[in-house]
């Protein structure tokens, strides 16, 4: 009780994101969902606040690279559980970024 196994927005989500300022987006993978998330205004939060809802994702793990001059992003990205690697996992392009980090999920 009190987690999304039990609320009933899970159980019509098409009716629950028809609210103004609602929205859901799904991530495709080679024309697979992968996943989503979304976002709406839940009863009670100040105006112009909306709550992350409803994410779903098809990975166990999440990977980011950044730099040395990002430390207050890595700060965040640390108190989400995210922890540092030796080295770069694939070959993304983002030469210029010295820090790679991985969350599991």
């Amino acid at each position: 009780p009190g987690t999304a196994y039990y609320d009933t927005a899970t159980d019509d989500m098409y009716a629950s994101f028809q609210a103004t300022g609602s929205r859901y987006n799904v991530a495709l993978l080679h024309d697979n969902i992968a996943g989503g998330a979304g976002i709406y205004p839940s009863p009670g939060l100040p105006e112009h606040v909306c709550e992350l809802v409803k994410m779903y994702l098809g990975y166990r793990q999440v990977y980011l690279e950044t730099m040395p001059e990002l430390q207050k992003a890595m700060s965040v990205y640390e108190k989400f559980g995210f922890y540092y690697l030796q080295s770069s996992m694939g070959n993304t392009g983002h030469y210029s970024c010295t820090i790679w980090m991985l969350k599991d999920l």
